[in-house]
């Protein structure tokens, strides 16, 4: 999510020089997340973009606060690394997550 701890993650990673992309449910925060550092940017609503960005990334970070879409996140990264999950501490996610 690009939140506090996303909007963080973000500036971190792109001042380490790493290829930033945010994927967000809010198209509207495309330019805040430019403004941020982001490389890219996935409006997880927008079939194209995601069907464009299928099987791409090295690594996904997410740090969206609520439940997330894992097989859409799953289907999002090259090798079947599982995507590293950094929601609220406590936070129980189901068996099959």
């Amino acid at each position: 999510g690009v939140g506090g701890l996303g909007h963080l993650a973000i500036q971190f990673a792109s001042k380490f020089g790493c290829h930033v992309t945010a994927i967000s449910t809010s198209a509207n925060k495309r330019e805040e997340c430019e403004q941020l550092g982001v490389t890219g940017f996935i409006n997880m609503k927008n079939v194209e973009e995601l069907k464009a960005a299928a099987f791409t990334f090295d690594f996904i970070l997410a740090t969206a606060h609520a439940d997330c879409d894992w097989d859409l996140f799953q289907g999002l990264l090259v090798d079947s690394v599982p995507p590293l999950d950094c929601q609220q501490p406590g936070r129980q996610r189901a068996a099959d997550d």
